[in-house]
């Protein structure tokens, strides 16, 4: 199985990294293989996503990162998500990579009676999310944040099979981090 992880935060050291990192490891010993892409790095940033009009649109540039990445994502059986939650969302820099990189005729296209059908199915998602407030406070108010992922990758065919919250970040020990990573392991052997 090839997995490509994404994440979304600006310090390459952080949990939100160790996640991924742990992922990919433990990906790697169950035969599989992932890929891991650093929205923050500059090797991948993009510049968000603007135009003056709809008719505009279509005229976004097509960036070797952009084809880049959209061969990634066909290439990949599952995608993963880590992110922190930053005022009950996602990072904009992953709102953005999903705006520019999910785009009509490669994530989905519409029938001649306006009926969308997403272009990417038979793929999963897994998100793995941290937070600073209590992670049973996230689960009342992450629904809406895994609600808009869950809406946007299902558009595109893509099933959202997990997802996991890491709270307390603040009061975190190296206790709990390993505890999390654990999940985060056993989830990659699935």
């Amino acid at each position: 199985m090839k997995s490509l992880i994404i994440t979304a935060h600006p310090s390459a050291e952080g949990f939100t990294h160790q996640i991924a990192r742990a992922y990919k490891k433990a990906k790697g010993q169950t035969g599989g293989t992932a890929d891991i892409i650093n929205l923050y790095s500059k090797k991948w940033q993009q510049p968000f996503l603007s135009f003056q009009d709809h008719a505009h649109f279509s005229d976004w540039p097509k960036t070797k990162t952009l084809e880049n990445f959209q061969a990634k994502i066909k290439a990949a059986d599952e995608l993963v998500f880590c992110f922190p939650v930053w005022w009950f969302g996602a990072p904009a820099i992953l709102k953005n990579f999903l705006d520019v990189n999910l785009t009509a005729h490669f994530a989905y296209y519409y029938d001649q009676h306006g009926r969308p059908h997403g272009l990417l199915k038979g793929k999963t998602a897994k998100i793995f999310v941290t937070a600073g407030g209590p992670a049973w406070m996230y689960l009342i108010k992450i629904e809406p944040l895994a609600k808009d992922l869950t809406a946007a990758l299902q558009f595109c065919g893509i099933k959202t099979v997990q997802k996991l919250i890491c709270g307390n970040r603040e009061e975190a020990t190296h206790q709990s981090e390993q505890a999390f990573l654990d999940k985060v392991i056993n989830s990659a052997g699935k």
